[in-house]
């Protein structure tokens, strides 16, 4: 029971009033309360009228009076502590992964490619549900490996789980670099695992006549835009008429990869066809339009089977034909920086691979360095 002498008659204020030497803080004088009004404190209320409490009567209901405020003030004073240690918290402990990854979505991937975002989203998917509920201050390097080692018990290769961490990186990167929730990218503490070197498959001068030889209408053209500019499957499928400018005799990439606007000069066989094709055209919006529904551009998947059945041609890919025009421009010298301008490679390392597809091309610099070395 509490001592009663904390418990006063101030007359002069008119109250029942109580130190609570319980709340009392550092640095601070001991809190004072009413607890009820005097008349209160001294008399009830009954059948009769009023009647004054007996002695033992106040102090039971001052010491119940006294309990009740003390709880309250505790509450008070506890979701007041919590408030302060809320505010001291770090970025990293506010935020969760799934808040992270929900505004790299937002605010940055929404401005990538169609093609970007749709793969990675489907990755981050992964994540979301497999680290989305931790804090981003919980987040650990050996916590995200474990996650990617489980990847490797389906099907994926190390070249496609090394893509898994990819994504997430660019999550935890904008996390550090744009939205300051963490000061460090956990996943750079994790070294990637090792891929094969990349494929690398382009049609000879005779694989390329007869692909052509059965490619017919659409899609002729679209082979021969692919084969001329080196421009990705989505970029030449999803052509739009505002893309080409036939007074220039260019066409104008808007999304890319990359998320670098890119142009390009077209061929005098490609800007005739066009021409041609364009007064002739089903579709104001696509230059390949679907011929089911000429809202959609057209998806070439069936007819490019058909094609590369009929022309004989195995282990091939529509990518492929990017690779094809840079091997070509690399086998006639064209200097590596503008194949990358030309291909739209962020790095230009990427084109460097295109510099040694071909014996031919070397068997010629070989020949003149041998004019120049006497024996």
């Amino acid at each position: 029971m509490r001592q009663p002498k904390r418990i006063f008659e101030d007359k002069r204020l008119g109250f029942l009033r109580a130190r609570f030497v319980e709340l009392k803080q550092e640095g601070e004088r001991c809190p004072t309360y009413n607890l009820c009004p005097l008349d209160f404190y001294n008399f009830k209320e009954t059948k009769r009228g009023k009647k004054q409490r007996s002695t033992n009567e106040k102090e039971s209901l001052g010491i119940k009076l006294y309990m009740e405020i003390l709880l309250k003030k505790e509450k008070q004073l506890e979701a007041k502590k919590l408030k302060k240690v809320e505010g001291q918290k770090t970025e990293a402990e506010k935020h969760s992964v799934c808040e992270a990854i929900d505004r790299y979505e937002k605010e940055i991937l929404s401005t990538r490619s169609l093609s970007a975002q749709s793969l990675f989203s489907q990755q981050l998917q992964h994540w979301n549900r497999q680290l989305g509920k931790l804090k981003l201050s919980e987040l650990k390097a050996v916590r995200i490996q474990e996650v990617r080692d489980d990847l490797k018990n389906g099907k994926r290769t190390n070249s496609t789980i090394n893509r898994y961490i990819q994504s997430f990186s660019a999550v935890l990167g904008a996390a550090v670099k744009d939205f300051h929730w963490l000061e460090i990218n956990p996943c750079r503490q994790i070294r990637k695992l090792k891929e094969p070197r990349g494929r690398i498959r382009y049609l000879s001068l005779e694989e390329q006549t007869r692909l052509l030889s059965v490619c017919e209408g659409s899609l002729y053209l679209a082979v021969l835009l692919s084969l001329s500019t080196g421009a990705r499957q989505l970029e030449i499928w999803q052509m739009r008429w505002g893309d080409i400018d036939f007074g220039r005799g260019i066409v104008i990439f808007p999304i890319t990869k990359s998320g670098i606007p890119r142009s390009l000069p077209l061929t005098k066989d490609c800007l005739g066809k066009l021409e041609e094709r364009f007064l002739e055209r089903e579709s104001e919006e696509w230059v390949f339009p679907s011929p089911v529904n000429l809202n959609r551009p057209n998806d070439f998947n069936r007819t490019w089977r058909t094609a590369l059945r009929l022309a004989e041609i195995r282990d091939f890919r529509w990518h492929d034909l990017r690779h094809t025009a840079g091997s070509y421009l690399a086998m006639s010298r064209v200097p590596l920086r503008t194949i990358s301008e030309i291909l739209g490679h962020s790095n230009a390392a990427m084109s460097y691979r295109y510099s040694h597809l071909s014996s031919e091309h070397l068997a010629e610099a070989i020949n003149d360095l041998s004019k120049k070395v006497r024996a």
